[in-house]
């Protein structure tokens, strides 16, 4: 996944903490964060952790791809990594897994 696929993120953090009412202070206190990474964050000088953006994920109630890219799911996880995971960590590795696999294919059809 390339920083350009992404590169709308920060906008969509805030404007989905500025719809939920939540000050950058107070989602940085959620995440562990200080208010001026979440800052960086918000103007994409920063790309979250992994972690943090599970937890982003869940304190601004949206999936993945609503927050990756701004739209409902379009990959289709299959049904073996659908499975229950014992954490949302080892669900969000397998997610991103199936991201990096998609962008791959995409790659290989543009060459």
């Amino acid at each position: 996944m390339t920083k350009s696929q992404i590169s709308g993120l920060g906008k969509r953090v805030k404007d989905l903490r500025k719809a939920k009412k939540i000050t950058q202070e107070q989602l940085a206190k959620q995440v562990g964060l200080t208010t001026s990474a979440i800052g960086r964050m918000e103007i994409n000088k920063s790309m979250p952790s992994i972690e943090v953006f599970a937890q982003l994920c869940d304190i601004l109630e949206v999936s993945a791809d609503q927050l990756l890219f701004g739209k409902e799911p379009t990959t289709h996880i299959t049904q073996e990594e659908a499975t229950p995971y014992n954490t949302k960590d080892e669900y969000l590795k397998k997610y991103m897994e199936s991201l990096e696999r998609e962008n791959a294919l995409l790659r290989e059809r543009k060459k």
